[in-house]
């Protein structure tokens, strides 16, 4: 009887354990470093996202690209999901498709959906006042890349190039 209860509470004990020392679901405020707005010029695409600060236990964003061949938006949110946090995209704002957080660091972020067509992986990097974002399969064989600059700049002439279009 002793054996046994000593192993029934060495049990709780180590489960106990885990469960303390396991690390700690990541906040939304650890993904402040999004906020602001970000512009970039590539080739005659224009584009600018723009996220706003943590609150209500969500950041909420959108991207706009225009180009001489067409322009798009998606409505973006950063929220929780069952599975932690996750970044829900809704391309032309249609349905939201959630991609969840599976890594989170000092100004990297990298949100993943193994189901979806394309893209499956979303990464976004700061680095100084320059966000970039990839999105790719996860075989990484196929991907896009993006770049912005700013926080709460803009480039010179981003308005008048948006507007003359």
């Amino acid at each position: 009887m002793f054996a046994r209860s000593t192993v029934l509470l060495s049990t709780a004990l180590l489960v106990l354990t885990q469960a303390l020392t396991a690390a700690p679901a990541p906040d939304i405020a650890s993904l402040d470093w999004l906020t602001g707005c970000w512009a970039g010029d590539d080739g005659g695409e224009l584009s600018e996202e723009c996220w706003l600060h943590p609150a209500g236990g969500m950041m909420l964003g959108f991207n706009r690209t225009v180009s001489e061949s067409g322009s798009a938006f998606e409505f973006l949110r950063l929220g929780p999901h069952p599975d932690g946090i996750a970044y829900y995209a809704s391309p032309s704002g249609g349905s939201a498709v959630p991609f969840v957080l599976v890594e989170n660091g000092d100004g990297l972020a990298v949100f993943a959906n193994p189901e979806h067509d394309f893209p499956q992986r979303l990464t976004y990097r700061r680095e100084g006042d320059r966000l970039s974002a990839r999105v790719e399969a996860l075989d990484g064989k196929s991907g896009r890349d993006s770049s912005w600059s700013g926080g709460a700049r803009r480039p010179r002439g981003w308005i008048n190039r948006v507007h003359q279009g």
